[in-house]
């Protein structure tokens, strides 16, 4: 991503006169995220020559790779500083700054050459460099940068809050001189002066354009029409770690990597490579392994392949992102939920598996399955899929999507347990804004008669009507006009923090129903649009169950448990009262 330029135009008036281009202002940045967001990672961007900060963001996150070039305040991220419960935890890494820009007008100004301005408490940054707040070859702009209205400025701070720091070694160069005019440089011993002095983001756009040195601009109009503007900022990124004696690893070959916890930052994200002992990542190579020791893993953001996966005791969360693993070593505990996709190819080993929305794909034969498949997660059982005895596959609510796609044919035994969860649809009223409180698998945080239950989904459709709240895992059907409390909103005032509880008052009971096991249109199978055709044998072993749980919700009538594709052979399983295996279906009534 390139963010270049934004809220100001060459050639502004420093009164602001609206006769020329748009002055700069301390109200525009480059991006803004407010204190609501969650989870927000930004990595491979360029944040170039915005009008005050190249970013404001006030929710934290975990930020690598950015290259801000010449913003007033390069990164300004604020992670919730005195904002009690809003607080998410802020790492920067791998990221580099040049430039110090000194955009100045009448009123309404930002701060000026500031580096790096990440506030909250136990904030990490590793492997940042801050250098050179102005072009040392460009003569003009040294000197402006150098000659300051007041004599005693000696200069901007490359990073701020030095007391919250949980960890920080970002290099400095040539950024600010003390009282003496002496450069006030760290982490630098025993690196070449010169060549630190000749790495510039306008050397470097001057190797790109076949100059000594370019503009920040000729190096943006170089970057626009790379093929691929990540990998180009990435290079950015990592000739000018080199420079300062900290590359980035780069591998080729596979390798088995094992998961070890860096204490400096999250220590549980897959996609941090400093929790691996290579300081590389998994799938860097398709035939890499990865061992995550022990520990638990939330896998996220990127799309990645390996070879084989050894949990050793961890568990793996997969939030976002598609994983596709080629074996499982041992045996498994997955969670999966958001957008996360996990792809798992044959095994033998124990699958124990809770997906709430996102994607688990079984592209092998799973011997010891044990799957909770809830909320909006779509399943594909692959080929050959076992419950063992001691297992359960169970199906909770009726957005579930679980089956099989594509074409040939398909087998399930169920040795265990098989069981599907009852679900409803209601319709709210006061729903505005409230969509966003809700993720698949959310529970019901309060209701006026105790029930207790979670959500698969909000519809937001209008602000007083036509909204609609998917729910499963009921204790009991919610009564038109009962209030259910869905989340709450966190607010900042001078005077303190405050959560609100936010409710929905049920207007009507649209549908109730359960989940089928049946081939469906996943998207997956070769260009996502072809119909499937597969076949698929469910057995019932002897002595497996059925079970249907929330049976107590549904109205009478006939609910067919499998679909179409799907043929259901009973070998002598116990059947609960009202289910039956008829034509090869199987079929709960309820009269």
């Amino acid at each position: 991503v390139i963010v270049d330029m934004c809220g100001w135009a060459k050639g502004y008036d420093f009164n602001r006169s609206a006769a020329f281009p748009m002055p700069p202002s301390d109200r525009n940045h480059g991006l803004y995220l407010t204190f609501s967001c969650r989870d927000l990672t930004l990595r491979d961007t360029v944040i170039s020559q915005n009008a005050s900060c190249g970013t404001q963001i006030r929710c934290g996150g975990y930020y690598e790779r950015l290259l801000a070039l010449d913003n007033n305040i390069s990164l300004a991220i604020h992670s919730g500083t005195q904002l009690g419960p809003i607080n998410q935890f802020s790492t920067l890494a791998d990221s580099v700054v040049f430039g110090a820009a000194h955009k100045r007008v009448a009123s309404f100004q930002g701060a000026l050459n500031v580096g790096l301005d990440v506030s909250g408490f136990q904030t990490t940054q590793v492997g940042n460099v801050v250098a050179h707040r102005a072009n040392p070859d460009d003569r003009e702009e040294y000197d402006n940068r150098t000659n300051y209205v007041r004599p005693e400025w000696t200069g901007g701070a490359p990073y701020s809050s030095a007391g919250r720091f949980y960890f920080n070694d970002t290099q400095v160069w040539e950024w600010r001189e003390d009282a003496n005019a002496r450069p006030r440089n760290e982490n630098v011993d025993g690196l070449d002066f010169k060549t630190l002095q000749e790495t510039t983001i306008h050397r470097y756009a001057g190797q790109k354009t076949g100059k000594t040195w370019a503009s920040i601009d000729a190096f943006i109009d170089w970057l626009e029409v790379q093929g691929d503007i990540a990998a180009a900022v990435r290079e950015t990124i990592g000739w000018t770690k080199s420079r300062f004696g900290r590359p980035i690893p780069q591998r080729t070959a596979p390798a088995e990597l094992t998961f070890l916890p860096d204490d400096r930052m999250d220590g549980f994200r897959w996609d941090n490579r400093r929790n691996w002992i290579t300081e590389t990542l998994p799938g860097t190579h398709v035939a890499d392994t990865a061992n995550l020791a022990g520990n638990m893993v939330r896998f996220g953001t990127l799309t990645s392949s390996i070879a084989a996966l050894t949990f050793g005791g961890g568990t793996l969360d997969v939030s976002s992102g598609r994983l596709t693993v080629g074996t499982v070593l041992d045996a498994a505990k997955v969670s999966i939920q958001t957008s996360g996709q996990l792809v798992l190819g044959a095994s033998k080993a124990p699958l124990a598996i809770d997906a709430k929305a996102g994607r688990v794909v079984l592209a092998g034969a799973a011997d010891q399955l044990h799957m909770t498949v809830e909320g909006t997660a779509q399943a594909l059982l692959g080929p050959d899929a076992v419950v063992p005895v001691g297992s359960t596959l169970l199906l909770d609510g009726p957005r579930v999507m679980a089956g099989w796609d594509g074409t040939g044919t398909a087998k399930l035994t169920v040795r265990g347990r098989l069981e599907f969860g009852a679900g409803a649809t209601v319709e709210v009223g006061d729903a505005l804004y409230k969509q966003r409180l809700v993720d698949p698998g959310n529970p019901i945080l309060a209701s006026d008669s105790g029930l207790t239950g979670s959500m698969s989904g909000f519809e937001e459709r209008s602000r007083r009507s036509l909204n609609r709240v998917h729910l499963y895992d009921l204790s009991a059907l919610p009564t038109v006009g009962e209030k259910l409390t869905v989340g709450y909103t966190e607010y900042v005032a001078d005077d303190g923090d405050y959560n609100t509880m936010q409710t929905v008052t049920v207007t009507s009971i649209l549908s109730r129903s359960l989940p089928q096991l049946t081939r469906f249109r996943s998207g997956m199978i070769g260009t996502g649009l072809a119909e499937p055709t597969v076949t698929a044998e469910m057995v019932l072993a002897a002595g497996s169950q059925i079970a249907i749980k929330g049976r107590h919700l549904l109205p009478a009538g006939t609910y067919d448990l499998t679909g179409a594709g799907v043929t259901v052979v009973d070998q002598g399983a116990t059947l609960p009262a009202g289910v039956t295996v008829t034509g090869g279906r199987l079929q709960l009534v309820i009269s």
